[in-house]
């Protein structure tokens, strides 16, 4: 990190400016957001706020003269030198860090939720356990991948405590050949009681929680297989978890049929007994017009609010302010399906993720037989052109630099549908927000940071703060420095 002598030195230092590459030419101009302009240096994460001046000579239209050309020119050196600026961004594939697996253990499910896209949890076969033998097979090609990445085993079904005896097998098996492993699970609560809930915190397994709102709205959409409401058996699940310390986190996807959306949210943030424990998503393609326009009035209201009170900021939007304020030091925001992720059926065939596991679609091998010891896009060029395809739209799209797409497997190529006027209005919002970033807004987006990293990362504010005050047409959005190794 640089010593603050150093930085005090470095904005005070006059540089002698030889051979700049034409600036305007290396960024991209975003929209305009309340009377704010924007820009992103190409091929890379890096955003800035920037001058109207330097705004008219990236697009083109006036080229800045005399001393506001130096200025800029000036300010261009100052970030360089202290690694606010790079044209390069970073080889940081997801695949070179992490590795994630989802045992499905069950193929099956305790509930008939009407709106299941993986067939009840059947995946389409008949209900099945995954066996000890093949469980253990499958984490024994997992650590045969890992190499030095970070793994994370999840358990998922269907609802995976159908098969409660293979998870305490398969995460004491885990913990005993490689160690540390991250697990999670992902639930609708129905049968955790405090033995299970005990285990799961003493192996500090992170639950998904899937649960609809209130109980008629939840009753009415994940009814049990027998026709019964099973708001009150999740309930009881959740309260076993928070009893014995889990880390938890409640999931709905939200759809006009479900009633208010601030409704919704603020049943399960009452249920967490923490808002930022819950996210509420919208599935668009049955949302339609109208659901999309409720999702983003909601998201237009949480903004306002945010705007009005600076230490708060909208959960809705942590994962792109995240994004600008790390820079090319974010994980990359491609697919993990096949590189860094793969999923194991109770026949042991390997897949890229779950949805290829629905759609039958991009089979690997199987862990029983080792008929693929070395699985991944690389291996699978087919699988890496159809996850590598990218739209006319989306090539053209100014929010590309930060968006995840959606998914390949379950979408068409996007194109100027919901789910691309969504991301756009949540990456804006975000915009504005890392622009006004306070110590408290701080905390929203990394909230669960040790001592020492809240030290860091108020440093790198500092920092940051010094840059942006003493910067006029050049104010860096990003917090750290490309020669970081901040997570």
């Amino acid at each position: 990190m640089i010593s603050r002598p150093d930085i005090q030195e470095t904005l005070k230092s006059s540089h002698k400016i030889t051979e700049l590459p034409e600036i305007s030419d290396q960024f991209t101009c975003l929209p305009q957001f309340n009377e704010t302009c924007y820009a992103v240096i190409k091929g890379t994460r890096r955003c800035f706020e920037i001058s109207p001046e330097l705004n008219l000579w990236i697009s083109h239209k006036k080229e800045p003269e005399g001393d506001i050309r130096k200025e800029i020119e000036s300010e261009v050196v100052r970030l360089k030198a202290l690694g606010y600026w790079s044209t390069e961004q970073p080889d940081r594939p997801v695949s070179n860090h992490r590795l994630g697996l989802s045992l499905h253990v069950v193929h099956g499910c305790n509930l008939a939720c009407g709106y299941c896209n993986v067939q009840q949890g059947t995946y389409g076969d008949e209900y099945t356990l995954m066996s000890p033998e093949t469980a253990l097979k499958a984490i024994d090609w997992f650590q045969a991948q890992l190499g030095e990445r970070e793994p994370t085993l999840y358990f998922y079904g269907g609802e995976p405590f159908l098969n409660w005896p293979l998870i305490r097998q398969a995460a004491q098996y885990v913990r005993e050949r490689f160690d540390p492993c991250r697990f999670e699970i992902v639930t609708n609560a129905t049968l955790i009681d405090a033995e299970r809930a005990e285990f799961l915190a003493r192996h500090d397994v992170f639950t998904i929680v899937s649960i609809d709102g209130p109980q008629p709205i939840h009753d009415r959409n994940r009814p049990t297989r027998t026709g019964q409401g099973s708001y009150a058996a999740a309930c009881r699940g959740l309260e076993y978890l928070k009893a014995a310390g889990v880390r938890f986190h409640l999931r709905s996807t939200w759809s006009p049929a479900m009633g208010d959306y601030n409704q919704v949210k603020t049943h399960l943030a009452e249920l967490a007994g923490d808002p930022s424990k819950v996210t509420v998503g919208i599935e668009f393609e049955t949302a339609g017009s109208d659901g999309t326009a409720c999702y983003h009035e909601v998201l237009e209201d949480q903004f306002q609010t945010s705007r009005k009170d600076p230490n708060e900021i909208s959960a809705m939007v942590c994962q792109y302010t995240d994004q600008l304020l790390r820079a090319d030091l974010s994980p990359d925001h491609q697919c993990d399906a096949g590189h860094a992720a793969f999923s194991v059926t109770p026949a042991g065939d390997i897949y890229p993720c779950q949805v290829a596991v629905s759609n039958r679609a991009f089979r690997i091998g199987n862990v029983r037989d080792q008929t693929r010891d070395q699985a991944g896009v690389a291996q699978n060029p087919v699988l890496g052109a159809f996850l590598g395809q990218t739209s006319e739209a989306c090539s053209t799209c100014w929010a590309r630099f930060a968006c995840p797409g959606p998914c390949r497997l379950s979408h068409p190529l996007p194109k100027n549908w919901p789910y691309c006027r969504t991301v756009s209005l949540q990456l804006s919002q975000a915009l504005e927000i890392a622009g006004h970033l306070t110590p408290e807004r701080l905390e929203r987006v990394y909230p669960n940071v040790t001592a020492d990293r809240k030290i860091s990362l108020d440093r790198f504010m500092a920092l940051r703060e010094m840059i942006r005050n003493r910067h006029t047409h050049l104010k860096p959005l990003s917090l750290f420095p490309a020669a970081s190794n901040h997570p």
